[in-house]
């Protein structure tokens, strides 16, 4: 196996395999028990690698490729994990992700996004940024099919910086919670079950009451009481 400049690491219980992305490569798979690698997955290029809360997926996020690889564990010390088609990003160039379990048990993934490698007349324009999901099993479900990402409108832009662009995202309760910086600097939280925007919760905003003044003190006359 040839897999220079490891970077990403992701780890699943099902078959005790490490998972390592490696540059431009693709995404090496590693035997832990039998302390081995035992596949290259070639079309799992990209920087990070994630696994769902129940380590039934393995996700890599290419930015540059503009896309999101879902890879699914095989058996132990065997080269059996599974490549499903890449998830497209439409163009919002994915940074991270979070997955949200729905009311069936199983997962959503969402995706942040950046646009960060397009020419905008407006640099703090949405654009293709904000957050996008996708069903997991709707990729499992259909291997000859690639998906795309469902965009969420309003989620807003991170400050874009080539690609050192950057947006976290989390799962928080019954929502998703990711930065955003444009056109109000705060966090946008977005429903998992319906995958709508229910807001941005503005950070940066100056309270009136903080600006109140303590009236100073009346100067002593030198007299007693």
């Amino acid at each position: 196996f040839h897999c220079p400049g490891t970077h990403g690491l992701a780890y699943s219980k099902l078959n005790d395999h490490v998972y390592a992305t490696c540059s431009d490569v693709g995404l090496i798979e590693i035997d832990i028990v039998g302390e081995a690698p035992v596949m290259l997955h070639r079309n799992a290029t990209g920087g990070q690698a994630f696994t769902t809360p129940d380590e039934h997926y393995v996700v890599v996020v290419d930015k540059t490729g503009d896309s999101v690889h879902v890879v699914v564990p095989g058996e132990p010390g065997a080269a059996s994990s599974m490549d499903l088609p890449s998830v497209d990003a439409m163009g919002g160039n994915p940074d991270k992700v979070a997955f949200f379990e729905l009311p069936d048990g199983s997962w959503r993934m969402f995706v942040s996004l950046t646009d960060n490698f397009h020419s905008l007349v407006d640099e703090t324009a949405e654009g293709d940024s904000g957050v996008g999901w996708v069903d997991l099993d709707a990729v499992y479900d259909n291997p000859d099919e690639a998906q795309n990402l469902t965009k969420v409108p309003g989620a807003g832009a991170v400050t874009r910086n080539g690609p050192f662009t950057h947006r976290a995202i989390t799962t928080s309760g019954s929502r998703v919670a990711t930065i955003t910086h444009h056109p109000i600097t705060g966090v946008a939280l977005i429903d998992g079950v319906t995958g709508e925007l229910e807001g941005v919760v503005p950070t940066n905003q100056v309270s009136r009451t903080s600006e109140a003044r303590v009236p100073r003190a009346a100067p002593a006359s030198g007299r007693a009481a």
